[in-house]
């Protein structure tokens, strides 16, 4: 079946006004003077105008979102990078915390800014599934956020002492967990951002990559134990 485009929609009141002043200038065609004639040329100017200061604001309107739309994209591209480096800081951080070394900083923050102020404008501009990934990106990023500033204050606590490495780990473990999945769902959303389906997502794949997270924090662990803490350190310094 041959679908056809669907119209654009065009503001009502410009299409009253438009119709109204057809039937004025209709009416006045039979007796038209040149008074008349200056009035009707005065009227449609105006109306013209008024049209034409319309179709600009919605033009620089549509303009306008097309550039938040790119510039969201362009924020979640570059918390790629920062999410990767962050990875790594925390990795180092865990290794060090299995071998009881415990340290008072945190990885950095990912910048939000488009998001934070502008994703209720762009919103509406996006299909369901770019609102469900952006959402759910930017969701597991303030987690990480919050999660990084919580670790900060344990560590830094007067009271922190190593019976409360467990919650610290727990802690880590957690912003490992949320770093690790954003990267994946930010992954996916270029790789499909022609044709984006988050849909199409299945549970089953969905527990792979849980599964995935999961087991790389055992590695890291396991590495850590291995290595032992000179090594590990001698790793970090590195990288």
């Amino acid at each position: 079946m041959v679908r056809f485009a669907r119209p654009k929609r065009i503001s009502y009141h410009v299409v009253y006004i438009i119709v109204l002043t057809l039937k004025i200038i209709n009416q006045m065609s039979d007796t038209v003077s040149s008074n008349n004639l200056g009035h009707i040329i005065t009227l449609a100017a105006v109306v013209f105008g008024w049209i034409l200061g319309e179709t600009t604001g919605l033009l620089k309107k549509r303009w306008s979102v097309c550039i938040l739309k790119r510039s969201l994209y362009v924020e979640m591209t570059d918390a790629l990078s920062w999410l990767k480096r962050n990875q790594i800081t925390i990795e180092h951080i865990i290794q060090l915390t299995v071998l009881k070394e415990f340290i008072d900083f945190g990885p950095v923050k990912v910048p939000t800014h488009i998001y934070d102020k502008h994703f209720p404008e762009i919103s509406p501009h996006l299909t369901s599934s770019e609102r469900v990934s952006y959402n759910s990106i930017y969701n597991l990023i303030h987690r990480y956020h919050e999660d990084s500033s919580r670790l900060i204050e344990l560590i830094r606590s007067e009271d922190f002492d190593k019976t409360k490495s467990k919650e610290y780990m727990g802690i880590l473990e957690a912003l490992y967990y949320n770093i690790s999945m954003a990267v994946y769902q930010i992954q996916y959303h270029i790789a499909n951002k022609d044709n984006l389906d988050v849909y199409s997502v299945t549970g089953e794949q969905a527990n792979q990559i849980n599964d995935s997270i999961t087991n790389r924090i055992h590695e890291i662990r396991a590495e850590a134990k291995r290595l032992g803490l000179e090594e590990i350190k001698r790793r970090h310094n590195k990288t």
